[in-house]
């Protein structure tokens, strides 16, 4: 990790992007909005060749009043296709009950480190963000569907969704532990005779379901907040998630009770972005995105709003 500079003397690739961006973004997330902005008119591009060339708009207008005269109609309408150049938009989704990854906050907006993250990556990108909330038994579908462009969301990259998605560098890593009630448990065998909890169609689910001896003793959630108050309410004995997600849980209130059970679990550790296989220009846009991040410090800013600890 390279030493920070002093904060008078610089400023972040991320955070001067962000300036310019971030109070658009803001307003669009207070308000809820997740349209598209609109290209930009014929006159705004006119604007711009104008400035490039160093010429007036008049002149210019000029010139393509002569061109039109000279070659037709269509030489005009080659110019007002050309000029009709959209500005680049991302659409990202993300679970929104994941905390502290991605969750609704309490003004009703998306929120934690993986919508951070997004945010981070869109102004390095330079791009306009559009955030929404997708169930995660759907999440893959909808990239695949053209819902959304890219999937910010805490995805673990395993074999399986490979074949559906194509994955940029990973942005965090985590390991899987248990969680129940401190001192329940004295040896972890003792676990497996218990009723065990774990969001449905993750890692740690199929880590439960493939080969280990839990049978019917194991329960799918549909989120991890579902799964916590089961285990709150004493429905399950120990729940299986992320360490980190966990970690969160664990510092709460209602976690104070509860506490890390055997060993991490070191299986599909490593978090990414998903994209569809046919955008590997968007894949690599994000890949460069993400090192930029780090080298700048933005990452690290990020992390240690969320963790005291490295989760990279």
């Amino acid at each position: 990790m390279r030493s920070r500079p002093h904060p008078r003397c610089t400023e972040s690739i991320a955070a001067v992007r962000l300036r310019r961006t971030e109070p658009r973004a803001a307003a669009r997330r207070a308000a809820g909005q997740r349209a598209e902005r609109p290209a930009r008119g014929w006159t705004q591009s006119l604007q711009r060749l104008a400035a490039t060339a160093g010429l007036s708009a008049g002149r210019i207008c000029g010139a393509l009043l002569w061109g039109a005269l000279l070659w037709g109609a269509v030489a005009f309408t080659t110019v007002e296709v050309e000029a009709a150049d959209p500005e680049r938009v991302l659409r990202i989704a993300t679970e929104g009950a994941y905390p502290p990854f991605n969750y609704v906050d309490d003004d009703g907006a998306l929120a934690g480190f993986d919508v951070d993250i997004a945010w981070a990556l869109c102004a390095v990108i330079e791009v306009d963000c559009v955030l929404v909330a997708e169930p995660w038994n759907s999440i893959i579908d909808g990239l695949v569907e053209q819902r959304y462009d890219a999937i910010v969301a805490s995805m673990s990259v395993t074999e399986e969704r490979k074949r559906q998605v194509a994955f940029t560098d990973k942005y965090y890593s985590t390991p899987m532990r248990f969680v129940a009630k401190r001192d329940s448990f004295l040896r972890m065998e003792e676990v497996t005779e218990q009723a065990i909890g774990a969001q449905a169609e993750t890692t740690s689910f199929d880590y439960l379901q493939d080969g280990h001896p839990f049978g019917e003793n194991l329960h799918a959630f549909e989120t991890m907040e579902e799964a916590y108050a089961a285990l709150l309410a004493g429905e399950v004995a120990a729940v299986l998630t992320d360490s980190l997600v966990a970690w969160d849980f664990l510092k709460s209130d209602p976690g104070q009770a509860f506490s890390f059970v055997g060993d991490p679990i070191y299986t599909d550790t490593e978090i990414a972005i998903a994209v569809r296989k046919e955008d590997e220009a968007l894949r690599q846009d994000i890949n460069r995105a993400i090192t930029l991040l780090i080298i700048d410090g933005t990452y690290q800013e990020i992390n240690q709003k969320y963790f005291p600890f490295s989760i990279y």
